[in-house]
C-alpha cells in the first residue's frame, strides 16, 4: 500500500504504535459520512408496528450488529440487569444474525431472568432499521475494541443518542459533541 485512509485522529495515532511498519505510508483522515435517510415517518411507523408491535409505546435501547465477543454484548446484558433495578420500564432489543455467540448471550439473558425485558431479532435492513433506530432511547455498543462504530453514527444521523465505551475510536467525538455517554 502507498496510503491509508483512516476514520479519525485516534485511529491515526494508534497506527503509529502498530506492529506493521506504516511510517512511509501517507495517512489521511477521512469523514465516514452517513446521510440521514429520507423517509415518511407515517409509513415507517406502520412498518414498525407490523414487525415490533410489542414495543409500541415502550422505551427501549437497541444493539444492532453482529454478535461477537469483541462487541461486549455480555457486558451489555450484565449492565442492563443492573439498570433494571433502578428503571424497570425499559427494554433491550438485540438485533443481529444467528451465531454461536448469540446463543450464548440468550443463555446469559435466561440465566439473569431477563427474557421479558430483552427481545431478540434477526438482522433488519432498510426502512425497518431506520425506524427501529429512530424510536430507540439510545443505541448501545459496549465494545471491547472498535475502529469505528458504524451503528453509532447511523443512530446519530436520525437523532438517537448513543451509549458506548472508551474502546470505540469515535468516543472523543461523541463526548465533544455531547450526543451520548461513554
Amino acid at each position: 500500500a502507498k496510503a491509508m485512509l483512516l476514520t479519525n485522529n485516534s485511529e491515526k495515532k494508534s497506527q503509529e504504535k502498530s506492529f506493521v511498519n506504516v511510517k512511509n505510508l501517507k495517512r489521511k483522515v477521512i469523514n465516514f459520512g452517513i446521510n440521514a435517510p429520507k423517509y415518511n415517518i407515517k409509513n415507517l411507523n406502520r412498518i414498525f408496528i407490523k414487525k415490533f408491535n410489542f414495543l409500541k409505546n415502550k422505551n427501549y435501547f437497541i444493539f444492532l450488529r453482529r454478535f461477537h465477543k469483541k462487541k461486549g454484548c455480555d457486558i451489555l446484558i450484565k449492565s442492563f440487569k443492573n439498570i433494571l433495578k433502578k428503571k424497570n420500564d425499559i427494554f433491550l432489543l438485540m438485533i443481529g444474525p444467528h451465531s454461536y455467540e448469540k446463543v450464548k448471550l440468550k443463555n446469559l439473558s435466561n440465566e439473569y431472568k431477563l427474557n421479558d425485558k430483552i427481545f431478540w431479532s434477526k438482522e433488519i435492513t432498510n426502512d425497518l432499521k431506520w425506524i427501529i433506530m429512530k424510536k430507540a432511547q439510545a443505541m448501545v455498543l459496549s465494545s471491547r475494541g472498535e475502529n469505528f462504530g458504524v451503528s453509532l453514527v447511523e443512530s446519530l444521523s436520525v437523532g438517537t443518542p448513543v451509549i458506548t465505551t472508551s474502546k470505540v475510536n469515535i468516543q472523543n467525538i461523541i463526548k465533544k459533541s455531547n450526543c451520548g455517554y461513554i
